[in-house]
């Protein structure tokens, strides 16, 4: 018996669980392969998505517990891909998800009668709560792949570009950094399982505190060996990617965690680094160290300079205000306002580089963002452009002027799925946007893309 949302379950009721999942496109198929080879029991044989093209060797993922996942974004109103879910605080503890644990816990009961028992879903990023609400001693296995990879094999796939798979990518790193601690999941590299395959199981099956015999891990890494590998960098591919900061700086980090053969692989030269030609974004300085006389004197100047804007004196202004950026580089406002004045003196490099230095400092101001994407449109970087706008509706999702505009450009780079959600979005926040249900109206008037 049930008393409530937080009752106890049956004791009969396995807490235990391995969760394989990490970025779309990054190896959990091949890497849940391979633990089932090593004992790890995913579901019955005819509950298993069946392989296609985009995965001839088996996607290894149980249906029903797919199915959860699904329901758990359409909840929230959000999907896999695209506009993802906006989760409230504690939105595993909602009265209204009962039936998705009801029907999560009978999963549950049929698949821990064989042990070990998990199952593999990349959307696990995103719903990791909810599992762990169900699951308290649940094992996390994260596997990791070069986001310029993942961005290849995407745009493949998908026809996802450059911009959408980085963001994409970010976020699903960064909600399971939040939702789990360290002593939960173990990294695994794709990449480590063509180099040293037998060394990186081995490694996971220590993690996960299991006896396999020899013949099993074996069969496991001639199942690597076999394995179709779709997309492989090239020294190219990694020189000539934009990737923002941000995605440079998460990956590098992961990579420390994922073990010594990656790390001596990398260092070796056998699994290229991350390393591109010119990274989007900029790195702040380590700290702030102006004394406080003299941003109390650069507060002044700035007011200085926003007399002169007020008087239309915008070259006087420029000079002014670069003054006051001089005097404290840390004013995201003097920052941005700089960066506003180089771009209506039409000097797009100077101005870009400023208001990308003032999205750093105040990351949540919008209209910063904003300007900073008028900056890259201006230089026809439409990739830039869509990445910043991306970042303004990740973080403020009810801006509709931000939601229209990287509707707009979605449908300008043939990108008519996501521009659609978009346009749908901002109706369901505001019913009488006119040029939202225009653009949706024209959109559906499209012929479906070609086969």
């Amino acid at each position: 018996m049930r008393f409530g949302v937080y009752a106890m379950s049956p004791v009969s009721r396995s807490n235990r669980g391995v969760c394989i999942t990490g970025m779309h496109r990054s190896g959990t198929s091949m890497v849940a392969r391979l633990l089932n080879l090593c004992g790890l029991y995913l579901g019955p044989d005819i509950r298993m998505m069946p392989p296609d093209e985009g995965n001839p060797a088996g996607y290894w993922q149980n249906l029903d517990m797919d199915q959860i996942s699904e329901d758990l974004l359409t909840h929230f109103s959000g999907g896999w891909d695209f506009l993802l879910p906006i989760m409230p605080p504690d939105w595993e503890k909602q009265p209204d998800l009962k039936p998705l644990r009801d029907r999560a816990y009978e999963l549950i009961d049929a698949n821990s009668s064989h042990l070990p028992w998990g199952w593999k879903d990349p959307r696990a990023c995103l719903t990791l709560p909810f599992w762990n609400s169900l699951l308290p001693e649940l094992k996390v296995v994260v596997c990791l792949r070069n986001p310029v990879e993942v961005a290849l094999s995407l745009a493949r796939h998908t026809g996802s570009t450059d911009a959408f798979s980085f963001n994409l990518w970010l976020r699903y790193m960064q909600r399971l950094l939040d939702d789990t601690t360290p002593e939960q999941w173990i990294m695994t590299h794709y990449d480590v399982y063509f180099v040293d395959p037998r060394s990186e199981l081995e490694r996971a099956v220590k993690w996960l505190d299991w006896s396999v015999e020899k013949d099993q891990i074996d069969a496991a890494c001639q199942a690597v060996s076999t394995t179709v590998r779709q997309q492989r960098l090239s020294e190219e591919d990694l020189a000539e990617a934009r990737i923002p900061v941000d995605v440079v700086d998460v990956y590098e980090t992961l990579c420390v965690e994922a073990g010594d053969v990656l790390q001596g692989a990398l260092e070796q030269g056998t699994i290229p680094r991350l390393a591109p030609r010119e990274a989007i974004g900029f790195r702040l300085p380590p700290a702030d160290t102006t004394p406080p006389e003299v941003k109390a004197e650069a507060q002044a100047v700035f007011e200085q300079a926003h007399s002169l804007i007020a008087r239309n004196r915008l070259p006087e202004a420029l000079t002014v205000m670069q003054r006051a950026v001089s005097m404290h580089p840390f004013h995201a406002r003097a920052q941005n306002d700089l960066g506003v004045l180089y771009l209506s003196a039409g000097d797009h490099e100077q101005a870009l580089a400023h208001l990308n230095l003032a999205h750093q400092l105040d990351p949540d101001h919008a209209d910063t963002a904003k300007n900073l994407a008028d900056a890259y449109m201006q230089l026809g970087r439409v990739e830039d452009t869509i990445q910043t706008f991306l970042d303004v509706v990740h973080r403020h999702p009810h801006d509709v002027e931000a939601l229209h505009w990287l509707g707009t450009a979605c449908a300008s780079q043939g990108q008519t799925e996501q521009a659609a959600k978009l346009f749908s979005r901002i109706l369901e926040l505001k019913p009488d946007h006119t040029a939202a249900r225009e653009a949706l109206s024209a959109l559906e008037q499209l012929p479906p893309p070609a086969a």
